[in-house]
């Protein structure tokens, strides 16, 4: 052990000793057991020539507290903290408040960084602690306390279901959605979304909403009804996606501090289900406000989805050159290992927007990443709408191979009815290929029924007014 430096001469500090003790045992007469530490402690500091040390850390022995403290390690942690409680309270408390990885770190800390403080396998300092007590609104000491005994069994489910989710093991996040807990059926709700069970994941949102957390926090709600939006839409049911997805963007508004995740995701399901419908002025004033925030958002995952969805509308409008702006800063952000369900669907509609509007740049890539992701992790309509991107593709090539892979599509699944228009409108390009004006004119009238079936009645009409427009010119002709 090394030697203290001799301050202070031997025979001085007996009788300092002495009065250290005595003073101990008056004090502990009181009812003040931090007063007794903090003379025991300066008394010491002073009997080896140690007063800086005395003044730096007597300041929290000297305040009120109901909680006993304990003693700390090298580095100021209690010694007896545990990193896997830590992880375990930063991941409840995060999820708690639907905050992403990359949002809870901020600036300073990368979501691998977090992950691993979650999986208790890295040790913070006090300071990141107390920087992450700060982002989640708590006292450092919630993130330190062991779990009450009741929340231990939902917390270990949450973790099963998170770790499941991120390897696409839908089965085991529903074995593991048992119980109550706001976050478990919110996990559950997104797996069911993932594997297209929206049926089941209707069903998961409904309880969401009609929860008490959800009355209570205008965020939880925002969050379980952009998810149900995203699931009517789905569905086929645009008018019930629409009044979701507004719900939940209102739902933000009056949240104080709304995370930007699930603002971008309320806003982003509410300009999906607006494009769906083909309401044009609401989507334009929704896209504005989208970019706007957007604009002002960080490089990350949640940038790049305000990014994409603001691309689409431009597309939508023939602005392509903002588009492709837009689309290409989706790309340079978005990243597999992140959602690869995301970027996958991500380029495959890039792709088909891009082969909309003729233009052929990295389309072929685009399809290609598409393919590799949707293979892994894409559900029955993920994988029929990629074919029909295939399809359109050979439109103009090969019209009777592109007429006999939408059939085949058609026939093999249950689409969602704006799917299936699409799909009809598809059909009428390759019969215009075809020169066959009134096998063009049927598909049309099928994508007009089966829009206005999906609740999109101004994308009926517009079909309907290509319709007539075919029929004056084969009276002209």
């Amino acid at each position: 052990m090394r030697m203290l430096a001799p301050t202070i001469r031997a025979p001085t500090r007996a009788p300092a000793v002495r009065l250290c003790i005595v003073v101990s045992l008056r004090v502990r007469g009181g009812r003040d057991e931090h007063m007794t530490r903090a003379v025991i402690f300066v008394t010491l500091c002073v009997i080896f020539g140690r007063p800086a040390v005395a003044s730096c850390h007597t300041t929290p022995l000297l305040l009120p507290s109901t909680r006993v403290r304990r003693p700390t390690d090298g580095c100021g942690w209690p010694g007896s903290t545990d990193m896997a409680t830590f992880g375990a309270n930063l991941r409840r408390l995060r999820s708690q408040r639907a905050i992403s990885q990359t949002d809870l770190g901020g600036d300073r800390f990368s979501a691998s960084y977090i992950s691993h403080l979650e999986r208790g396998t890295r040790r913070p300092s006090v300071e990141v602690a107390s920087f992450l007590a700060d982002r989640l609104a708590v006292p450092v000491d919630e993130l330190l306390d062991d779990l009450p005994d009741a929340d231990v069994s939902a917390t270990v489910s949450q973790v099963l279901m998170y770790e499941a989710l991120s390897r696409h093991e839908y089965v085991t996040v529903e074995r593991e959605s048992g119980g109550d807990q706001f976050a478990v059926l919110q996990v559950s709700a997104q797996a069911q979304l993932e594997r297209g069970d929206l049926a089941g994941c209707l069903d998961t949102t409904e309880d969401l909403l009609q929860s008490r957390v959800a009355s209570s926090s205008p965020v939880l709600r925002a969050v379980a009804l952009s998810t149900r939006s995203r699931a009517l839409r789905a569905d086929g049911q645009l008018l019930a996606a629409r009044a979701a997805a507004t719900e939940a963007v209102e739902a933000t508004h009056a949240a104080v501090d709304c995370p930007a995740e699930v603002v971008v995701a309320a806003r982003t399901a509410e300009i999906a289900a607006l494009a769906e419908r083909g309401e044009t002025a609401a989507l334009a004033s929704a896209t504005e406000d989208l970019e706007q925030f957007a604009a002002e958002l960080p490089d990350s995952h949640t940038r790049a989805l305000a990014a994409w969805s603001v691309g689409n509308v431009r597309f939508a409008e023939g602005r392509y050159d903002e588009a492709i702006a837009w689309h290409d800063d989706a790309t340079r952000l978005l990243r597999p290992e992140a959602s690869l369900r995301a970027w996958a669907r991500f380029h495959k509609a890039s792709a088909e927007l891009r082969i909309e509007a003729g233009v052929d740049t990295d389309v072929d890539a685009m399809i290609e990443r598409a393919e590799h992701g949707l293979a892994i992790v894409g559900n029955a309509d993920d994988l029929a709408e990629l074919e029909l991107l295939r399809a359109s593709r050979l439109t103009a090539t090969e019209p009777d191979r592109a007429l006999e892979m939408i059939d085949d599509i058609l026939l093999a699944n249950e689409l969602p009815g704006q799917t299936i228009a699409e799909s009809q409108i598809l059909r009428a390009a390759v019969f215009a290929v075809l020169h066959q004006p009134d096998d063009r004119r049927a598909a049309l009238e099928r994508a007009a029924e089966a829009f206005t079936a999906a609740g999109a009645p101004e994308r009926a009409v517009t079909v309907l007014r290509e319709i007539l427009g075919l029929q004056d010119s084969q009276r002209e002709s």
